[in-house]
């Protein structure tokens, strides 16, 4: 019986700390496994050109860095600073490892706006290699990014690149659109599953430009129908 109410308020706890998950910025529970699996979910995306992983405190990112030879850490956390390391920002620490430091934040439980999309796209084309990208767990954020270097630079479709986005890295679709259902508005991924259904053989640069424009041609439309009414 004990045992029982054991496992009944283990179980409890994780519907918790799920529902957290599902009204706030953390995604703790779903990329549990994967950061247990793989230390700070780090992973080759392109071996010797692009790596993804979590955030790592002061010692590990120096490690990495040195190891990989990584030129360039884009950082897509909303703060710059490591929870572990209260006096050293990140950026410090990349600098002193004569590597680039470039804050590009995003926030998982919003969509990716086509203009941060084309910005991020940009930043690629310009920054030295082989390049760490990473947000908090490794899981949503950097998985999103490492599906637009995939899109953006290396020319793979959407379905090749859509691996980046899985159960390895702590992501779960399902989790996300219930998510995007709780809080009335679609997650950061949803933007990449909508370019895969409205892609029709453009690249992914294309297709961004093409929805930047958009309210222009709605707000052009709207005033050519407005003038003729009036007149």
């Amino acid at each position: 019986m004990r045992k029982r109410w054991i496992v009944l308020g283990f179980v409890a706890g994780l519907g918790l700390l799920e529902v957290f998950q599902l009204t706030g910025e953390t995604t703790a529970i779903t990329s549990f496994v994967s950061n247990s699996l793989f230390k700070h979910n780090l992973h080759a995306v392109v071996p010797g050109e692009f790596y993804r992983s979590a955030q790592m405190d002061a010692p590990e990112l120096h490690r990495t860095i040195q190891e990989l030879g990584v030129k360039s850490v884009i950082d897509l956390r909303y703060g710059k600073q490591d929870p572990a390391e209260v006096e050293k920002l990140e950026e410090d620490v990349v600098r002193e490892n004569s590597a680039q430091y470039y804050h590009f934040p995003m926030l998982g439980s919003k969509e990716l706006p086509p203009e941060k999309i084309l910005e991020l796209l940009e930043l690629y084309s310009k920054v030295e290699k082989p390049i760490l990208v990473h947000c908090s767990s490794g899981s949503h954020r950097s998985g999103v990014a490492s599906v637009l270097y995939l899109l953006g630079e290396k020319g793979l479709s959407a379905i090749e690149s859509a691996d980046q986005l899985s159960p390895r890295f702590g992501y779960f679709r399902w989790e996300r659109e219930l998510k995007g259902w709780i809080q009335g508005h679609p997650t950061i991924d949803h933007t990449l599953w909508q370019f895969q259904e409205e892609a029709a053989g453009r690249s992914v640069k294309e297709w961004a430009e093409s929805k930047v424009a958009e309210p222009e041609v709605r707000t052009d439309l709207a005033e050519k129908v407005t003038k003729a009414r009036e007149g």
